[in-house]
């Protein structure tokens, strides 16, 4: 959970006015969500069944907050939480359930536990996912059910459902629990009933079409932002052939990676052209000190900063920069396999353990996300799943920023942190048919320009 410094800096809500931030440029004064005043947990179950009932990932597009995917055939279901939990997220959901007619709704609670942001540079791992060992007794309980919600949980493995789908045949057996896997990122009863939950599903598929639409074959690629990021790439055909089948697509008439997050992988080119500096001053979990990551390539060459964040990211670089894993231009696991775009205007960060505070952050509409890795290829992935190669698992970590500029073939995408599609005629009739467009699609997340405001 995000330390009480943290918090008192979000919830300082000072309106709509515009400050200036050196240079001239000119950004919306920080904002944090509006609560909703929750009195008991039945006002909660309405929410809890809007995210059981929404789609999930390829069964339909993903709408931006986790979908349990409906009800039908699940009989059985395990709320895994930590103690950060509200019990009253916890009894909506299990009523939610219940009302939608699921007989057995078993909720385990472990001890809070917390970690550190410079953890997060060790990369997303896997290994649970192919440990056939006894397991946990949270893998005994996510075998017996359906689905397996998971508010923090540790312990238990998980898969994209696509990945697992196209691998099916790689995973043992006491494992394939992890397709049924959903981490839910409500912690508290404000984050439960939230905007960012009601959304309608309608007006946010709209606005990634529409960002879809720019992104689809675009060549030239422009990125800023006041922190001092400037990196410039080139998309050619290869990569727009390969893209789809990089995450399990069939096609990339859709978001390659849902369309919460649309999705370009510069690595992918026939010849990866990236170029330039990225700066960060957070991880999804933490504010840390400024890091600097240097781009040629579409590769990592070089990390000044970053605290122990930045060391670690070092000490992974170096660890593995002799190995060549399939289908990337160059050994190592530094590739930009992933920009990614956020597109909601109500994301904000979660507050849930494990030091998670920015993790749904990266969804908010006009948020860049970079991932760097080697697991983001198509060749890479089979091997990986097939569990034969020796090659290292999990190495994939990101990171986002918050005010980016980004100019797809000289045309202004982001500005300043603010998606302009949210201004585009056609999005703002969609909004209409459910409200003020003004309110709907403004952002209500937005962290100051000058991170270290956060932890004074």
């Amino acid at each position: 959970m995000l330390g009480p410094r943290f918090c008192l800096a979000l919830s300082i809500t000072v309106g709509l006015a515009v400050n200036t931030f050196g240079q001239g440029s000119e950004y919306l004064t920080p904002r944090t969500p509006p609560k909703k005043e929750v009195k008991s947990p039945d006002e909660l179950v309405r929410y809890a069944k809007i995210v059981i009932q929404r789609a999930r990932e390829k069964d339909e597009p993903y709408f931006g907050v986790p979908g349990v995917g409906g009800v039908k055939g699940v009989r059985r279901v395990l709320l895994a939480a930590t103690s950060d939990a509200h019990p009253w997220v916890l009894q909506a959901f299990r009523r939610g359930f219940e009302e939608l007619g699921v007989p057995d709704v078993v909720t385990v609670i472990q001890p809070a536990r917390r970690s550190r942001p410079e953890d997060q540079m060790e990369g997303a791992g896997d290994e649970l996912i192919f440990n056939r060992g006894a397991g946990s007794w949270i893998e005994q309980a996510a075998r017996e059910a359906d689905r397996i919600l998971n508010f923090g949980a540790r312990g238990l493995a998980s898969l994209e459902s696509d990945l697992g789908r196209a691998y099916d045949d790689y995973i043992p057996e006491e494992k394939k629990y992890a397709l049924n896997v959903m981490r839910m990122p409500f912690y508290t009863p404000e984050q439960l009933a939230s905007s960012w939950v009601d959304f309608p599903d309608e007006l946010f598929l709209a606005i990634g079409k529409k960002v879809w639409e720019r992104f689809i074959n675009a060549k030239k690629w422009v990125l800023t932002d006041e922190w001092g990021t400037h990196i410039e790439w080139t998309l050619d055909e290869k990569h727009w052939e390969d893209m789809p089948a990089s995450r399990g697509n069939n096609s990339n008439t859709i978001p390659n990676a849902s369309y919460v997050h649309p999705n370009v992988r510069p690595v992918m080119n026939q010849n990866p052209d990236m170029k330039g500096v990225i700066v960060a001053k957070t991880v999804d979990g933490a504010v840390i000190p400024e890091l600097r990551v240097y781009v040629e390539k579409a590769t990592v060459t070089k990390i000044e900063g970053g605290g122990a964040v930045g060391e670690r990211f070092r000490q992974a670089l170096e660890r593995y920069k002799n190995i060549q894993f399939p289908g990337f231009p160059l050994p190592g696991v530094g590739h930009i396999e992933e920009m990614a775009l956020g597109t909601h205007p109500k994301a904000r960060p979660d507050q849930g353990p494990g030091f998670r505070g920015f993790g749904e952050g990266r969804r908010r509409s006009g948020t860049v996300h970079f991932g760097f890795g080697a697991t983001r290829n198509k060749e890479t992935r089979e091997v990986l799943m097939k569990g034969t190669s020796g090659l290292p698992r999990g190495q994939h970590r990101d990171l986002q920023i918050y005010f980016p500029t980004l100019i797809i073939d000289g045309e202004k995408l982001v500005d300043r942190g603010h998606l302009t599609v949210l201004d585009d005629p056609e999005i703002r009739k969609v909004a209409a048919k459910y409200g003020n467009p003004d309110e709907l699609l403004r952002e209500e997340w937005i962290p100051p320009l000058d991170f270290s405001q956060l932890v004074k």
